[in-house]
């Protein structure tokens, strides 16, 4: 897998990739202020050997937190290690910036993501009702405390 840093010359892919995975995609704007002005923002994609983005995932690094804005995978590159592999670069790079936990949410329904997030150790944090637009679908929170990989290096 080729994985790099995203930057604004990627927001185009980014947001085609994002509208064709999520019912309630981020606008194209959102990516060039995300990739282009948010300081608290990095982003990492995967690239197949053609050179086209099969996933992408950011996080914001605040204070001592790392929070997971976004991770998605191609529909036909799923259950490829493509989500895994974005989700250990972004967690070295917060535990390289001294971040002491990982946050996320994520759609209760969606089983899959939330077995990959429990099998990389996010346990539940709570729930936020009503949070996805679309439906009105719960979010599960998660957090993965990194004490145990700072204390391990």
């Amino acid at each position: 897998m080729n994985i790099r840093q995203l930057t604004t010359q990627d927001a185009k892919v980014i947001h085609s990739l994002e509208t064709a995975c999520f019912t309630l995609p981020w606008s194209l704007e959102a990516f060039i202020s995300e990739l282009g002005s948010n300081a608290s923002a990095v982003y990492f994609g995967v690239f197949d050997d053609g050179g086209a983005l099969i996933g992408y995932a950011g996080m914001w690094r605040v204070a001592d937190e790392a929070h997971i804005t976004t991770l998605a995978t191609r529909p036909d590159c799923r259950r490829q290690g493509v989500a895994r592999a974005l989700l250990d670069v972004l967690e070295n790079r917060a535990l390289e910036t001294g971040a002491s936990y990982s946050f996320l949410e994520v759609r209760v329904g969606n089983i899959a993501a939330r077995s990959l997030y429990s099998g990389r150790g996010y346990q539940p944090l709570g729930v936020r009702r009503g949070y996805y637009a679309d439906n009105g679908e719960d979010a599960l929170i998660m957090k993965k405390d990194f004490g145990m990989e700072a204390a391990d290096e």
